[in-house]
């Protein structure tokens, strides 16, 4: 009996579909990624313009015909004409605050307001507001509130002043002819002893500055 040979089978190839350019690939995830990382770069740069419009003070002061003048170009020019005294405006004002925090001396907001008040009934006297006079000289009431605090801090540092009622009598008898001839007596007693304190109190501070100065470790990194 003839044997029959069985003819060897080979495997069929499995064939990868063929993408043709008639099916889209908008739709693949790769796609999806980029098409989301340029929308938030998009989206990125329209908030960027708009901070930059918003808070364009803060780069561009003015522009004149179209041409814009710095921030930086301004401060340079305010360093020039200032920069020495208000540095060393801010030397002082430090080292008061840290001679006050080793006292653990600090100024309350009561102590503030009361100062104000006064400066406002003052000013109101002299038939003039808080608010003019600031625009006047060209402050604000923070920075006034930070003059009232330092001025404080000194005032503590310095101790109690006192001024003998000697003391006024002396400063009245020897400057008549630069008082008030007229008006309450106890008034300008009150008025001259409130004006020999600050002077105690300047000359007071004035040494306590020089002292602190003496003592501190100041390195100035940009000279005038």
């Amino acid at each position: 009996m003839a044997t029959v040979k069985k003819a060897k089978s080979t495997p069929r190839k499995m064939t990868e579909p063929v993408v043709t350019e008639s099916q889209p690939l908008t739709n693949s995830p790769l796609s999806i990624k980029v098409s989301r990382k340029y929308l938030l770069i998009g989206i990125g740069i329209v908030a960027l313009a708009a901070l930059l419009y918003t808070y364009r003070s803060l780069f561009i002061v003015a522009t004149v015909n179209g041409t814009p003048i710095s921030r930086l170009t301004l401060i340079q020019e305010l360093e020039k004409q200032g920069g020495k005294q208000t540095l060393a405006t801010l030397v002082t004002k430090t080292l008061i605050a840290q001679e006050a925090a080793k006292k653990n001396i600090s100024v309350s907001q009561k102590q503030i307001d009361e100062e104000l008040k006064k400066i406002e009934q003052s000013l109101s006297q002299q038939g003039q507001t808080l608010d003019q006079v600031l625009q006047l000289q060209g402050m604000t009431k923070a920075s006034l509130i930070e003059q009232i605090r330092t001025q404080k801090m000194v005032e503590a540092l310095v101790g109690p002043i006192s001024v003998s009622d000697k003391e006024v009598d002396a400063y009245i008898e020897a400057n008549q002819a630069s008082l008030p001839q007229e008006g309450n007596a106890a008034e300008i007693k009150k008025n001259v002893k409130t004006q020999l304190q600050q002077q105690k109190v300047s000359q007071k501070a004035q040494e306590l500055l020089a002292n602190l100065q003496k003592n501190a470790k100041i390195n100035y990194l940009v000279t005038y």
